[in-house]
This record gives C-alpha cells, sequence and structure tokens, in this order.
C-alpha cells in the first residue's frame, strides 16, 4: 500500500507542477495547452506502467505462511 501512495503523490506533484509552469507562463494558446496537456498526462501513464509492485520479502512470505 505503500508504493501506491508514494505512486499517486509522485503523479499529482507532477500534474500540478506542469499546471503552475504553465499558468506562471501565461499559455493561453491551444498548442500550448495540448502541450501542456501531453506533457502533464503522457509521463505520469508512462510511470504507472512501468512502475511494478516490489516483490514480497522472505519476512513477508513466512508471515503469510503462518497464518
Amino acid at each position: 500500500m505503500r508504493t501506491q501512495s508514494l505512486k499517486n503523490g509522485v503523479l499529482a506533484f507532477w500534474t500540478l507542477a506542469i499546471g503552475l509552469l504553465g499558468y506562471a507562463g501565461g499559455v493561453t494558446s491551444v498548442a500550448g495547452l495540448m502541450t501542456l496537456l501531453v506533457l502533464a498526462c503522457v509521463p505520469p501513464l508512462v510511470i504507472l506502467h512501468f512502475w511494478g509492485v516490489p516483490s514480497q520479502s522472505m519476512s513477508e512470505t513466512i508471515q503469510k505462511v503462518l497464518r
């Protein structure tokens, strides 16, 4: 569960940072907004796809067997 929280935090930070950069830069054109949309969405989607769940530790495996 900790990995999921970390993943969500990183993705929220990235999206917020791109949004703030766009606002601070005064982006108002359609092309600029579309570029911001791509920059805000594509990297988090790639991270979600490749950031796997860590494998189970030996201690977790033993605890699971003992239950």
